[in-house]
């Protein structure tokens, strides 16, 4: 067999300049859905071995350090950006240490606040270390009975139910399966939306405590998920996943066109401590 000239496209490797990354690292860790088991062994090492560890949120931070068998000091990054975190944050950075993110659920930066902290290590210059792991989504999809060979994931919608109905119709558009994670308490109203947007026939399914003790999976008719749900009184983490349109004219993705739309007034949904249980 022939070999490729060695100017080959094939053969050249990207080599980052000594002194590109002149601060410290930070490690975007990924985490458990449910069973502390998941929790990925590189992330339990990096929660011992660095030198600053940051959580969404300081009771599950808790349960992961007793997971990783270790004892120690941390801080909490939520949405409300705790500024005294942040100045740890940098001044670690800054001094060539390593930082380590973990989500209270799943993977970093999927509808909770870890995005701004890679935007200032990014600023910093410092380098970025990725650990994979358990994402709802991924897992979701894993178990949907229906096709969806590409999908719009809505992000947080709003907390109020007209522009959270509004932002819906503008995604049902796209008519492509739609992905949507909220907080919890607010699944029986996301179903009404759902339907009132969609139809009470159209097809659904919902992931619901993925890997925790009461994962089950539900899929038919928004009105018979709405049923299923009506009397559940425990406000449990889910994934909800619409399905598309088969229709020729769905094969168009204007997912992006339909985002723009959504947020076209300039609100970003407002975030509140017990969102998406999720990532």
């Amino acid at each position: 067999m022939d070999q490729p000239p060695e100017n080959d496209s094939r053969n050249q490797q990207l080599t980052i300049p000594s002194g590109s990354f002149p601060n410290g690292r930070l490690i975007m860790a990924a985490t458990t859905l449910g069973d502390p088991a998941d929790i990925p062994l590189r992330s339990l090492a990096a929660l011992r071995d660095a030198d600053l560890v940051i959580f969404e949120d300081a009771r599950a931070g808790r349960q992961f350090l007793k997971a990783a068998g270790v004892h120690r000091e941390f801080a909490v990054w939520s949405e409300h950006a705790e500024p005294a975190t942040h100045d740890q944050f940098t001044a670690t950075l800054r001094n060539r240490g390593t930082v380590v993110y973990m989500s209270d659920q799943g993977s970093p930066t999927l509808a909770d606040p870890g995005q701004a902290l890679v935007a200032m290590a990014t600023q910093l210059r410092a380098s970025i270390t990725v650990i994979p792991g358990p994402s709802s989504i991924a897992a979701a999809l894993s178990a949907c009975p229906f096709p969806v060979p590409r999908f719009v994931f809505t992000g947080l919608l709003h907390r109020d139910p007209e522009e959270r109905r509004m932002e819906l119709a503008q995604f049902a558009l796209t008519r492509l399966p739609l992905i949507v994670i909220d907080a919890p308490y607010r699944l029986r109203a996301l179903l009404d939306d759902a339907a009132s947007c969609l139809g009470d026939g159209h097809r659904a399914f919902l992931a619901l405590d993925i890997s925790g003790p009461r994962e089950s999976f539900l899929s038919g008719p928004l009105e018979k998920l709405k049923a299923a749900m009506a009397a559940e009184t425990e406000k449990i983490n889910f994934v909800l996943i619409t399905e598309g349109d088969p229709s020729p004219r769905a094969s168009r993705d204007t997912s992006g066109d339909a985002r723009g739309f959504a947020r076209g007034k300039g609100q970003e949904p407002r975030r509140d401590r017990n969102r998406a249980r999720r990532r």
